[in-house]
């Protein structure tokens, strides 16, 4: 079985940005956030003056516009991501930094399986990234869609919805991440 790791600069990548963008500051919280820290949060993860979500693990809500997420946790199940991936049920663990929500799904023993970032009204998001980034386009999923091979990270959008899919297994080439990615996202589309 391949090792896992903890995600730890990813986040930090995110914040900046966030924060690039115009997106405010990483302390500030969303609508319907609590302040708090994660205490399971790996090196770089947001501690101190990030935010959660009232409910970092509750399934979908209905939103306005056909979707159901409300936060990232909200993209995809622990049950439906372990059936994506072929693995034991994942536990996931959520929060938010600025506009943007992160989720973190992992094993029963804590390694991290695969980490999702999602940020409605995110165009200008998108558009930054589309430009910044060496990606290939990827069909099939969202209304745009593209892996970046050197981060093996698939950049989805939906509905002006922006969200991220990171699998964190060491090890995997490049078109074994895009494949899992990919599987994961197939869900958590529908929930944009």
């Amino acid at each position: 079985m391949a090792r896992q790791f903890r995600i730890g600069l990813l986040p930090a990548f995110m914040i900046v940005i966030i924060a690039a963008c115009g997106g405010g500051t990483a302390t500030q919280a969303p609508a319907g956030a609590t302040s708090g820290t994660n205490p399971t949060s790996a090196p770089g993860e947001p501690t101190e003056g990030a935010t959660q979500p009232a409910a970092a693990t509750v399934g979908p809500v209905a939103t306005p516009g056909g979707g159901t997420a409300v936060e990232a946790c909200g993209l995809i199940t622990g049950a439906e991501a372990a059936a994506a991936l072929g693995t034991a049920e994942l536990t996931s663990v959520g929060g938010a930094v600025g506009p943007q929500t992160y989720c973190d799904y992992r094993t029963a023993s804590g390694d991290a399986v695969f980490t999702t970032y999602m940020q409605p009204g995110a165009e200008q998001l998108w558009g930054v990234f589309e430009s910044s980034l060496t990606t290939d386009p990827v069909s099939g999923i969202g209304d745009k869609a593209m892996f970046e091979p050197s981060t093996k990270i698939l950049f989805v959008l939906k509905n002006g919805t922006f969200f991220n899919v990171y699998v964190a297994t060491v090890g995997l080439s490049e078109a074994e991440a895009l494949e899992q990615a990919k599987k994961l996202a197939q869900v958590m589309v529908g929930r944009v």
